[in-house]
């Protein structure tokens, strides 16, 4: 069985539910090859033990044009207030939206329920095909596109397109079939993430702070909890994985400095190791690659997510504008908007783990005066703050509000 479509998306995760969703309207035939199962939205999921997603205000004004926002809005818990500070140290940095004439400095929403809408979103989607517990195993270059080979239940079939793109995550499949290869630096740390349901209401207040043994977060979400990542040493995740409740929250209050309150419940524990993947071209032969199949960031910024919904926003108004899938020379305009902004978040994460981390280049005392500093200086704050939630020139017509459609020009 064999059929063919103008653009194939190796990856129905958020990334490249996204795409598909980015892509209506501009009189397209888009497959999503998918490996998981159909969602069941009738299984119901502990409130508690739900993995989060903080998503920047660029990435809720496309999901916003994408009609994406509205069943997110009540589900998205605005973070008002960030504290930013080093443990041991005196100095300190807060963001306040309000101070700045923001709504918010960013949103709290459980991957659950972003899930689900971009589910219901794709099923309403003119010109979406979806193919679920499917995997692409084979790859053919062919002259106008690529010819890939499915595994299906059922058995093998072909799927040809024009352009493949490839969304299937940071140990992507697709990416090594279109020649791309990748390089990675393993933290030797992982992620301990879980969520905590506080006495006291947090006030839209998100921590960030910086400990010898590395960055922890903590993040306001609906229904008075709080989402809690954890990055540990690698030796330590079993030990923090297997203690009682009440050790965590005793361990994660002292490296807080005493700030976290009293906790009510935890909800269950997850960990993953934490590297740092990038591509080592976005581009191949009628391929592309998004998301973190392109760059697998360190969780201390909660900038992976954004970053990959860029890629969405600027490859969906590329793809608009031009005339020929089958032309290299957009995809080599798709690189060069996409490059800036890959190197910067790329830097600032990695390079915010190295500031702060136990072998330091800085010494303590510059670190504590460069967040006090950074605190007092108001345009210096105000930078980086819209950095951290993307805002800048150049964003891409759906970070405007703009709809895309075929032939639309910035």
């Amino acid at each position: 069985m064999s059929r063919s479509c103008d653009i194939i998306i190796a990856g129905g995760g958020m990334i490249g539910a996204s795409l598909a969703c980015a892509l209506e309207g501009l009189g397209l035939d888009v497959v999503v090859v998918e490996a998981a199962p159909a969602p069941d939205s009738a299984l119901p999921a502990a409130a508690l033990d739900e993995r989060t997603t903080a998503l920047a205000p660029v990435t809720q004004r496309i999901l916003q044009t994408l009609h994406l926002w509205p069943p997110l809005a009540s589900e998205a818990e605005p973070i008002r207030h960030i504290h930013v500070s080093r443990r041991g140290g005196a100095g300190a940095t807060r963001l306040d939206a309000a101070r700045d004439n923001l709504p918010a400095l960013g949103y709290v929403v459980s991957n659950r329920v972003l899930g689900e809408a971009l589910s219901r979103r794709l099923s309403d989607c003119e010109g979406v095909e979806v193919l679920h517990q499917t995997r692409v195993c084979e790859l053919a270059h062919l002259d106008a596109g690529v010819r890939v080979t499915l595994e299906t239940d059922e058995g093998r079939r072909t799927l040809q397109g024009r352009l493949l793109v490839a969304a299937d995550g940071a140990a992507s499949k697709c990416r090594r079939l279109l020649g791309i290869g990748a390089s990675r630096h393993d933290y030797g740390h992982s992620a301990l993430v879980t969520n905590l349901a506080l006495r006291q209401p947090h006030g839209g207040l998100a921590y960030e702070r910086f400990t010898p043994d590395g960055p922890m977060a903590l993040l306001p979400m609906t229904g008075g909890r709080a989402a809690l990542v954890l990055t540990l040493p690698q030796p330590e995740v079993d030990h923090w994985l297997a203690c009682s409740d009440e050790a965590l929250v005793a361990e994660v209050d002292r490296r807080l400095g005493g700030r976290l309150g009293e906790i009510e419940a935890v909800g269950a524990r997850q960990s993953w190791p934490l590297s740092l993947v990038r591509a080592s071209r976005l581009t191949a032969d009628h391929g592309v690659v998004v998301g973190n199949a392109a760059h697998t960031l360190h969780p201390v910024a909660g900038q992976g997510f954004n970053l990959g919904m860029r890629d969405v926003a600027v490859l969906a108004e590329t793809i608009a504008t031009t005339s020929a899938l089958e032309s290299g020379n957009w995809l080599d305009a798709y690189t060069r908007l996409r490059q800036a902004d890959h190197q910067r978040l790329v830097s600032f994460s990695h390079g915010l783990v190295q500031l702060f981390g136990r072998h330091s280049p800085v010494p303590a005392p510059l670190l504590d005066a460069g967040l006090l500093g950074l605190d007092l200086c108001g345009p210096g704050k105000r930078g980086f703050a819209r950095a951290a939630m993307g805002l800048g020139p150049g964003l891409p017509r759906l970070a405007r509000g703009l709809p895309l459609h075929k032939g639309t020009m910035s």
